[in-house]
């Protein structure tokens, strides 16, 4: 009717304006008024018209929401309106190409059913499928409390009762979105996931492949589903809350599968118990690949904000951190310094928060351009990181010429005992051994006021430590510190042919700026090399530039060409 109106309207004006033929005087005038005409006639021909909702809100929404799902066509935009939405059961989306959008936060699904046996919510089963402008409210508000010990009484690091298994289906349980295996073309934008039981978002490849993932600008707030800990000592963070992808990774018919392309982009995550975004696998014969993560803001965070597991070409970059290491001790705004300091006396069981985590086996990745502040564990941890690059990277621990950072934020309480800082920057070692930690490149970081080691190469090959600027002020570690384990395979757990070049350091002890730590982890494990140090400037009251160790072949000086 519009668009008939507008075209009459048009016709009428141009008659009018040929049959009345107005003299040069009066032509501008003729001129504006046929425009003005055309212009409203055209704006209300275009006037967008709110499109109908699918369903109206509901106390029982499911049914209706699913009946619109099944039905949709290829191309289907399935519009909610303001208000909330009870799911009283899962939503299964299995229609290929079709789109869900509300209107913001406006638009709530709410859980009102418990969700089991690796289900979410809602769960994605299809191709091309777009969530866009909705909330989601996973309605819990309590954490389980799970002790971190073995069922029978014996310490263990694996997490049981769970056994060490993320997709154990306790913490399963009431999954806010799962991506389930064989989907690709998803995406999820302007998704908030608040107070979700289980994860956030689950990606499960275990038994096909998951491709071409998108997630952007999503918030992630307030949840909390679960806390780790020892009896009588049930606080401090859990792997649950946030997004999570599995693999399977084994060389086994039924496992060699994978996510294959995921972005995280222009995220929020606060206020979160357990990892924001982490993966895991059970082996390492098929990798994850393609995974980027970048301008991302994460505030206080239980555990690991970032953990980059079995993949090859990551990307981590241009990402915030602040607070990481934090849980809730009561109310939910009342987080505090904590990461579970395990059950043995030396804590040598501990399992420390991380800003950058990598776990398995992970290659030819970048973790570049990032800023960490107040990270109450380690900032970036490497283990079974090979053939990448860490650059550009800002490493920060508020002091008490910060005052008031350093008292708003609790540094004070830092660590599994709340020693105080003792926070770590960049530490390369290699505990899967599934390949040698080898050419890696740490340059152009800056580490400030780490309370433990800035750089730890521990079972590294042919790696690279330049440019980097360190202000140390640590007094148990050296600011650089090169260290292996000797377990076995021994040729993945040596630490040699590494070149350390071009840094400053500060350092304010009367002590080398680089050692080769031959008793790390209290036992005679000697530094042989051969390592390399030469150019670096080490001011402050220091012995020097280098260390070595009692028996190493490593010198001061280039690696000499062969």
């Amino acid at each position: 009717m519009l668009q008939r109106t507008a075209i009459a309207t048009h016709r009428i004006g141009a008659l009018a304006m040929a049959q009345a033929a107005p003299t040069p005087a009066h032509a501008h005038r003729w001129i504006v008024l046929a425009t003005l005409m055309w212009v409203a006639v055209s704006v209300l021909a275009g006037a967008p018209t709110a499109a109908k909702p699918v369903c109206a809100p509901s106390r029982q929404a499911s049914a209706c929401l699913q009946a619109a799902v099944d039905t949709a066509k290829p191309g289907s935009i399935l519009h909610l309106g303001p208000g909330s939405y009870v799911l009283d059961a899962p939503l299964q989306l299995t229609r290929d190409d079709i789109t869900v959008q509300g209107q913001g936060d406006a638009t709530v699904l709410v859980r009102a059913v418990t969700v089991e046996n690796g289900d979410g919510l809602l769960n994605l089963r299809a191709h091309g499928v777009t969530l866009r402008r909705l909330r989601v409210d996973g309605q819990v508000t309590e954490p389980e409390l799970l002790p971190y010990t073995h069922p029978a009484g014996a310490p263990s690091v694996l997490a049981a009762p769970i056994h060490g298994d993320p997709m154990h289906p306790l913490l399963l349980r009431n999954t806010s979105i799962t991506i389930h295996r064989g989907s690709s073309r998803i995406t999820l934008e302007e998704v908030t996931i608040q107070r979700t039981g289980g994860y956030a978002i689950l990606i499960d490849a275990r038994y096909a492949p998951v491709r071409d993932i998108t997630l952007r600008r999503l918030h992630l707030r307030d949840n909390r589903p679960h806390l780790f800990g020892r009896p009588g000592d049930i606080r401090y963070g859990s792997w649950t809350g946030g997004i999570h992808y599995q693999n399977d990774g084994r060389d086994l018919d039924f496992a060699r599968h994978a996510l294959i392309g995921l972005t995280v982009e222009d995220c929020l995550f606060e206020r979160l118990s357990g990892h924001a975004f982490w993966g895991h696998g059970y082996g390492f014969q098929t990798l994850n690949q393609d995974i980027l993560v970048r301008r991302n803001r994460f505030v206080e965070i239980g555990m690991d904000a970032v953990l980059i597991a079995n993949a090859t070409n990551a990307t981590v970059e241009g990402n915030q951190f602040h607070r990481i290491g934090y849980v809730a001790a009561g109310k939910p705004d009342d987080l505090r310094p904590a990461w579970y300091p395990g059950l043995r006396e030396d804590g040598a069981d501990n399992i420390p928060a991380v800003a950058i985590d990598t776990s398995g086996l992970v290659r030819h990745s970048a973790y570049r351009n990032n800023s960490m502040v107040n990270v109450n564990g380690h900032c970036i941890d490497l283990d079974g990181f090979t053939q990448g690059a860490v650059t550009g990277n800002l490493m920060r621990v508020s002091g008490r010429e910060d005052a008031f950072a350093y008292t708003n934020d609790h540094v004070e309480e830092f660590g599994g005992h709340r020693q105080g800082n003792f926070t770590k920057g960049i530490n390369l070692s290699n505990t899967a051994a599934a390949a040698p930690t080898e050419d890696v490149r740490i340059e152009g970081n800056t580490l400030i006021n780490m309370g433990g080691f800035a750089i730890a190469l521990n079972d590294s090959q042919r790696c690279v430590v330049a440019n980097n600027h360190i202000r140390h002020y640590g007094a148990i570690y050296a600011p650089i510190i090169l260290t292996h384990s000797l377990r076995q395979p021994r040729q993945h757990h040596v630490s040699r042919e590494n070149t350390i070049t071009g840094n400053y350091i500060h350092f304010y002890l009367e002590a080398f700026c680089v050692t080769e730590a031959d008793d790390l982890g209290g036992g005679p494990l000697p530094v042989e090399g051969p390592n390399y140090v030469h150019g670096n400037t080490c001011d402050a009251n220091t012995h020097g530039e280098f260390a070595p160790g009692a028996h190493s072949l490593s010198r001061a000086a280039p690696h000499a060409a062969p």
